[in-house]
């Protein structure tokens, strides 16, 4: 089963990131690395699991590893976990250890980011939307309206 894995997520001939090791068993093994290739990163995608199973810091990894990359991420963070992004971390024995045993350098960096908001007491740029930029769609979601309020939604949106 390990080697049928390691096959499939080894590093393919197209640019990719690493997206971490593969685990069989609560067993992570050190020299079965897993690799995203970078063109099928515009696909949806859901980071789904228990309350500390790594959520955030898989997608921390990714922002990181597209960030390295040259690529944009714009990421909704809701509780702030992904703005430590803008900040080196702290290297400490626990950090270099994991990383030794996955075969990886750490090297503590901060990435560039622009933290948006829609509250003005907060601090970010601010994020300004009008009705019409929603559209009639997102906006009869919005207003949880059922299909015949939707399909008059659209309507006066075309005439006005």
């Amino acid at each position: 089963m390990k080697e049928a894995l390691k096959e499939a997520y080894a590093q393919p001939d197209l640019p990719s990131i690493r997206l971490g090791n593969i685990m069989i068993n609560d067993y992570i093994s050190s020299d079965a690395p897993a690799f995203l290739v970078l063109k099928s990163m515009n696909r949806h995608g859901l980071v789904a699991g228990a309350t500390g199973s790594g959520k955030t810091k898989t997608v921390q990894g990714l922002c990181e590893q597209l960030s390295l990359q040259g690529i944009p991420v714009l990421a909704m963070d809701m509780k702030g976990d992904l703005s430590g992004l803008c900040q080196a971390g702290q290297s400490n024995e626990a950090l270099i250890a994991r990383s030794q045993s996955l075969q990886l350098e750490f090297h503590p960096r901060s990435f560039p980011c622009e933290l948006m908001t829609i509250d003005s007491k907060e601090i970010g740029i601010p994020l300004r939307a009008t009705v019409q930029d929603y559209g009639p769609l997102l906006f009869s979601r919005m207003i949880d309206a059922n299909d015949a309020q939707s399909g008059v939604m659209t309507i006066l949106f075309q005439y006005a």
